[in-house]
């Protein structure tokens, strides 16, 4: 359908009023999105490793993690506190301090 037809059947339908019988006979067109199927099956992706898996990484991983507890824990003062806070949810890992925000939020 053309944008003039489109037009054209748009101001017909505001212009008149719109019984049961004639929406059933408006024709909808819908767009097929012709999606390609997905090349990548769940094993293949099972299968894929990842050299950030090995022990290294996870125990500086968890070395990191008592740092900012030591950060958190040294901190006196209050703003110092929530910038810290701060910083820690822009970068995403409030998750891994939950109790430790809780505790500094509510002092």
């Amino acid at each position: 359908m053309t944008s003039e037809q489109q037009s054209v059947f748009c101001n017909q339908i505001n212009s008149e009023s719109i019984g049961e019988s004639k929406i059933d006979q408006i024709l909808i067109q819908r767009r097929n999105a012709n999606y390609k199927p997905n090349i990548w099956k769940y094993d293949i992706l099972q299968s894929l490793k990842s050299q950030y898996s090995e022990g290294k990484y996870k125990r500086e991983a968890q070395k990191l993690k008592e740092e900012v507890l030591c950060l958190v824990a040294e901190i006196g003062n209050p703003l110092a506190k929530l910038e810290l806070t701060d910083s820690i949810n822009k970068m995403a890992l409030s998750h891994l301090f939950d109790k430790e925000i809780m505790v500094s939020l509510q002092v």
